[in-house]
């Protein structure tokens, strides 16, 4: 039997029924299982997408984070560098410092500006001074602290820096080279002081001016090496030394020292207790914190020192007296009161230098005359408030 092609269908016959397929609706059955099939698909896309970002979420929250710098408490105490340093007590003027073991240790040392003396020196020559046997030289290789009273004529530890500033290039061999640095206020032992640096002068080095009782100590840093880091290592060795300075007196360093009570037949008067009295006649007697003050200024200068005379007399008070020996007037008397007693006050001019010169009327007999003749004029104040006149003359005196 011979095989047969299909008759070909006419495109005309199969428009009807593709229309029929297209118009007829869908079953319910069918619309049921392809929502169902649907929402299936919509689940578990949804299920691979939360799926991710939980999984994302999760190691983004674990990754490690920097951490917060907060305040620790150290309960570990600060280690002091000078702990174990030895202690110098300077009992003349009251005040103590510490120094490391190998530091030489010199006192009363003769020979500083203005005629004054050091207190103390700390000194310590380096390896390559010591090895050059040169050890009698300015320091070359080392470190010294020098407490001196101080010779500058100054009444505040900020006025005898910025003088002493002022002039510090004077003193340098080649002052040119020499740097001065601005004068500023720091505090020593828990008192006000002032300081300043000078630099390429016989060295490096630094001056603080401090004061109590009176006097103005000039407390003096030397630090010299032949680097700038072994300079450096020894200015941080005096800049620990002066910060162990301390008054060893509390009445000094306050400036509330106690008191004595001088007394005569005629009258009586209040002086520090650190201080001498020295009578250099039957009416008169030196107050003074020097134990003999007529080697003053013969032997030691006056810078510093205080000295206070006093003279009673049975004569009436005079109503002037010289500015200098041979002068006619003295422009620089006023009248003055104290303690309820009249006198007046003036300047006058000493061997010494210009003294502060007070008379004062018993009111019965006689006078008293109270001269400043060296010392700084807030003790001298002091002392004139304490002054009493005990009883009065009855020796023939004159009004």
């Amino acid at each position: 039997m011979d095989s047969q092609i299909p008759p070909q269908q006419n495109n005309n016959d199969l428009e009807p029924a593709i229309q029929s397929a297209v118009s007829k609706k869908p079953s319910p059955t069918f619309l049921i299982v392809i929502g169902a099939i649907v929402l299936l698909a919509v689940g578990l896309l949804s299920g691979y997408f939360l799926s991710n970002n939980i999984q994302h979420s999760s190691t983004t929250t674990q990754q490690p984070t920097s951490p917060t710098l907060t305040q620790v408490n150290n309960t570990n105490p600060t280690i002091d560098p000078t702990a174990d340093w030895k202690t110098y007590t300077n009992t003349q003027y009251g005040y103590s410092f510490k120094y490391p073991e190998g530091t030489n240790v010199a006192e009363n040392v003769e020979g500083n500006p203005g005629g004054t003396y050091t207190a103390a020196k700390l000194s310590y020559l380096g390896p390559t001074q010591t090895a050059s046997g040169r050890t009698q030289t300015e320091l070359f290789d080392g470190y010294m602290v020098s407490v001196t009273l101080s010779w500058v004529d100054a009444t505040t530890p900020l006025e005898a820096a910025t003088k002493a500033a002022a002039s510090a290039k004077d003193n340098c061999p080649n002052s040119s080279a020499a740097t001065i640095s601005s004068v500023s206020s720091i505090t020593i032992g828990g008192q006000k002081a002032a300081t300043y640096s000078e630099k390429n002068c016989v060295g490096d080095y630094t001056i603080s001016f401090i004061k109590t009782s009176g006097k103005i100590f000039a407390i003096t840093e030397t630090y010299n090496g032949g680097t700038p880091e072994i300079e450096t290592a020894y200015q941080k060795i005096t800049d620990q030394i002066v910060s162990t300075f301390q008054f060893t007196n509390q009445e000094q360093a306050t400036g509330t020292t106690s008191s004595k009570t001088y007394t005569t037949d005629a009258s009586s008067v209040q002086y520090p207790s650190s201080w001498y009295v020295y009578q250099s006649s039957p009416s008169c007697a030196l107050l003074s914190d020097i134990s003999n003050p007529q080697d003053i200024p013969a032997k030691i200068s006056p810078t510093s020192h205080q000295l206070v005379s006093i003279c009673d007399s049975t004569l009436a008070m005079p109503q002037s007296f010289p500015y200098t020996n041979g002068s006619s007037t003295n422009t620089t008397i006023k009248p003055f009161t104290i303690s309820g007693y009249t006198g007046i006050r003036g300047n006058e001019s000493s061997t010494i230098g210009l003294s502060d010169v007070v008379y004062l009327d018993n009111p019965g007999w006689g006078h008293v005359e109270i001269m400043l003749e060296a010392g700084d004029e807030t003790t001298f104040n002091q002392i004139l408030s304490t002054y009493k006149f005990n009883h009065k003359f009855s020796d023939g005196g004159q009004k």
